[in-house]
């Protein structure tokens, strides 16, 4: 991971049954980099009970919002899943976001509605897709736009 807005991993593909370990270091701006965490280990299981409130077409966010200001554009969205799914914003200023096409630097993660995006150019339009996370998958709502002004 290289955002600082990002504080998860989803490390997919694996076999069911086998352990897998991990340690985690840091470095931040100035390349300072931390010591070697503590190794933790885990292995999936595949007779794991499904999450209830794993991201489903009917459980993306809605009625989701860009409001233009100064320099600035609010988006506000209804949650997805009663609140319990962690939420994101992927923006760009070219239509069509999609999980590949769209830099982790272009996205804010664990925040509410509403989400003021701020330090804006008023000559560029912005546009929005509100993420959610169940803790496997991320998933993007529709995609909205708006224009500082």
């Amino acid at each position: 991971m290289t955002d600082d807005k990002i504080n998860f991993h989803v490390d997919d593909n694996l076999n069911n049954g086998s352990t897998y370990y991990y340690r985690l270091q840091v470095e931040d701006g100035e390349g300072n980099v931390s010591i070697l965490s503590p190794e933790v280990s885990a292995a999936p299981n595949p007779n794991a009970p499904a999450d209830t409130t794993s991201i489903t077409l009917g459980n993306l966010p809605t009625n989701i919002v860009a409001t233009p200001g100064n320099a600035q554009i609010t988006i506000s969205w209804t949650p997805a899943g009663d609140g319990k799914l962690m939420h994101g914003l992927y923006w760009s200023n070219k239509e069509g976001i999609t999980l590949n096409n769209t830099s982790k630097n272009n996205a804010f993660w664990d925040i509410k509605s509403p989400y003021v995006h701020s330090g804006l150019d008023n000559t560029k339009t912005y546009y929005y897709r509100v993420a959610v996370w169940d803790g496997f998958e991320i998933r993007l709502s529709k995609e909205v736009s708006a224009k500082p002004n």
